[in-house]
């Protein structure tokens, strides 16, 4: 009986596999209730009754994809997602929705079809442009977060809870190193709504109406001094290639520990996405975690 790796993780969402950091384990939480009465001599009772069941996946945020590739060699030691029939290579066939390395044996035809990952997006392409006035910054954290609804009822299979979203919420936070001759974002005044643009990489933006509603200077003896500036985005932005699914998708999920020769060691089922938590560091990476939540029966399988 051998253990699973981490190394040998995969996470799929409709029908794709994505790369990802990590993926926690899937969790379920009973609600309960005191139930005690005057029978209850010695403590309290509880009820228990259905669960919310939910997840979360940690994930690099990524360009878009390259073009699709219809003909020719692959390029060895490119990643490459199949998107039509199999590709067979030296090290193993793979199939619609996965993403592999190539070793370059692999063709690519009319009938098998991939496209190339994007590149991982680094901190050091991010930036904010409020107002038509570049703001400096080191580091970016965005946030979309919808209310979740219970929409639990008596059709719901027995045990579980179901949820759907509701209205979504958007958040920022910038940090910078506070400049001499650059004026503040924010003086005096009730703050406004401003056409805002946040960049975290090449085809990686957020564009909408952003208000600046908080600001603290931290300076410290020995440090440069450094700005916070908390936001508030007007409704849902546009999101540009901000992950590889918005807030309020629902779609299949697999959450793959081991594969099999018949079945893999892993989790199935439907996932509605509730939010999405952007952070870049312009001395780091850009990641993206995702939290998730299921609805419907939940299916654990076991690897042969």
């Amino acid at each position: 009986m051998s253990a699973a790796k981490g190394k040998n993780l995969e996470f799929w969402y409709n029908l794709k596999e994505y790369p990802v950091n990590s993926v926690n384990a899937v969790s379920p939480a009973f609600d309960t209730s005191d139930n005690s009465d005057t029978a209850d001599r010695k403590g309290k009772t509880n009820a228990i009754h259905r669960a919310s069941r939910s997840f979360t996946v940690e994930a690099n945020l990524y360009e878009p994809d390259g073009g699709e590739v219809a003909t020719g060699s692959l390029v060895v030691n490119t990643i490459y997602r199949v998107t039509l029939g199999t590709i067979t290579e030296t090290q193993g066939a793979f199939t619609v929705g996965r993403i592999f390395k190539s070793d370059g044996t692999g063709t690519a035809s009319a009938e098998n079809k991939v496209k190339p990952l994007g590149a991982k997006v680094p901190g050091d392409g991010m930036s904010l442009v409020f107002n038509d006035i570049p703001i400096p910054l080191t580091d970016v954290d965005f946030t979309v977060k919808a209310d979740e609804i219970d929409s639990t009822d008596n059709s719901t299979a027995t045990g579980i809870k179901e949820v759907d979203t509701g209205l979504s919420e958007c958040d920022s936070k910038i940090t910078g190193i506070l400049k001499e001759t650059v004026a503040d974002a924010i003086t005096s005044g009730v703050p406004t709504y401003e056409e805002s643009t946040l960049t975290f990489g090449a085809g990686c933006t957020v564009d909408g109406s952003l208000a600046l509603v908080k600001k603290t200077i931290d300076s410290k003896y020995n440090a440069s001094v450094k700005v916070d500036y908390e936001g508030k985005w007007l409704g849902i932005p546009v999101l540009t290639n901000i992950g590889f699914c918005a807030v309020g998708d629902s779609h299949t999920f697999q959450i793959i520990q081991k594969r099999g020769t018949t079945t893999h060691k892993e989790q199935s089922g439907t996932a509605i996405c509730t939010s999405i938590a952007v952070k870049g560091a312009f001395n780091g990476n850009v990641t993206v975690t995702y939290t998730f939540t299921i609805n419907g029966a939940l299916t654990e399988s076991v690897a042969n």
